[in-house]
């Protein structure tokens, strides 16, 4: 039986401040010499993708990166059947003139009400580890897809490792006590730079929805 867990609260950006990280972003992009490194978490129900109409092109997206078939179809399910899948992921990122091995962990929890107390804590769900040291790099022809043109605003060039389900999209069953679509991951990173031969860790990145500021790109 897992443990329940305390987590602290969250903290919400403002549309403004997304929109002036994304600006931050978008400079650190066209330096055609930058390198800069990169972590995400995202805890994404296929029913939020619906909500926001862009399930199809986020399901064509994760299928070009190695999503089976059959999830690809959860964009004609109903969305009752869509609340029920989501994407549980960490992703560790290398930009530009990339030039450190990546690590990521995903550590998913679920939100549930305790039955004595009454009081909202955390469960551990899953697990997930990307390889050791490992680096991956994008296929460019990817975002030759018109239909993808949405992703355009990610960097051209990058390496990364994510931590996650192998097949993106996992069905999600809850216990009595646990609060449908209600889940958080948390995202532990971590490069070696072979110059050095020094292990750093990046400070931790926590979602609790499909954090679509930020895409990551890998193949699998």
């Amino acid at each position: 039986m897992y443990q329940p867990i305390r987590l602290e609260k969250l903290n919400t950006m403002s549309t403004s401040t997304l929109r002036h990280l994304l600006v931050i972003i978008v400079c650190i992009f066209l330096s055609k010499t930058s390198f800069a490194l990169g972590r995400l978490s995202r805890a994404c129900f296929i029913s939020e993708l619906r909500d926001l109409k862009i399930e199809k092109e986020a399901l064509l997206f994760f299928k070009y990166l190695g999503m089976p078939d059959r999830f690809y179809e959860l964009k004609n399910k109903s969305r009752g059947e869509q609340a029920r899948h989501a994407i549980f992921e960490s992703i560790t990122t290398d930009y530009g003139n990339a030039k450190y091995y990546l690590f990521a962990e995903s550590r998913v929890y679920k939100r549930f009400t305790h039955p004595r107390s009454g009081k909202t804590e955390y469960r551990k769900y899953k697990h997930y580890t990307s390889s050791f040291w490992d680096i991956k790099y994008l296929d460019p022809e990817i975002l030759q897809d018109s239909r993808l043109s949405i992703f355009n605003h990610n960097r051209k060039v990058a390496t990364s490792v994510r931590a996650g389900n192998p097949d993106f999209v996992e069905a999600v069953d809850y216990r009595w006590d646990e609060l449908q679509g209600n889940m958080i991951v948390i995202g532990v990173h971590a490069y070696y730079d072979p110059s050095t031969r020094l292990t750093s860790y990046l400070n931790r990145s926590e979602a609790t929805d499909c954090n679509l500021s930020n895409w990551g790109l890998q193949d699998r």
